[in-house]
């Protein structure tokens, strides 16, 4: 009876471990982080901020815009607004009128996020044999024979493994001349594609929106909390 509870006891740790390497493997990894900033530019931290997330699928795109401006609004003296408060989707507004609409609401920084890439990698995996069990019920009167047949040699195809880098760009820029003053390059492995590269939009709205309140932070490119 004990050794019956013992073998459970490490069936389900066990099979727990293998629940674990298969969430693990599931999910994206990051591969990359760069940012760029224009050292030149000396206008100081901006006020108020309008998100635009720039994503063909509707509830990425409000995700994003979402994440991103309560992580800068509730974390500095920021107003950082999402686009589509007042930007109806699928609508293509021109240029002058998008400027003429973020200055009187007061904005006087752009930031805007979009999946700039994605690039498909195969990876060739050469196939091989490998000693498997036997599973048949078996009988023969002689060990030996008994001991050939228990182990058998499976053939493992080659194949290749498919995978994908998506590149996910975010750029802020001064609504006054529209300048490019920060952006921001995250590249991240996906096991498989999806619209606009993004499998996970909550996650990965949450992760970049961490490194884009960060990266402005350390840039001095935001009013914090109490500098006004």
């Amino acid at each position: 009876m004990n050794k019956l509870i013992i073998f459970y006891k490490y069936t389900a740790r066990f099979c727990v471990s293998i629940l674990m390497l298969l969430a693990i493997s599931s999910c994206s990894t990051t591969k990359s982080v760069a940012t760029w900033t224009d050292h030149e530019y000396n206008g100081g931290p901006l006020k108020k901020i309008v998100v635009i997330g720039v994503f063909k699928n509707l509830s990425s795109r409000k995700e994003f815009e979402e994440k991103i401006a309560k992580k800068i609004s509730e974390n500095s003296g920021v107003e950082a607004v999402p686009s589509l408060r007042f930007l109806t989707p699928g609508v293509k507004y021109e240029h002058k009128s998008m400027e003429k609409m973020f200055s009187e609401k007061g904005f006087d920084g752009i930031l805007i996020v979009r999946t700039k890439s994605v690039d498909n990698i195969s990876t060739y995996v050469p196939g091989g044999n490998s000693l498997v069990r036997n599973v048949q019920r078996l009988n023969y009167p002689s060990y030996h024979n008994y001991y050939l047949v228990t182990w058998k040699t499976v053939r493992e195809p080659a194949y290749f493994d498919e995978s994908y880098i998506v590149s996910t760009e975010s750029s802020l820029f001064l609504n006054s001349n529209d300048k490019m003053i920060w952006t921001m390059e995250k590249r991240t492995e996906e096991n498989y594609r999806a619209e606009d590269g993004i499998t996970k939009p909550k996650a990965e709205s949450t992760a970049i929106a961490g490194l884009i309140f960060n990266s402005l932070k350390s840039e001095k490119l935001l009013i914090m909390k109490g500098k006004y």
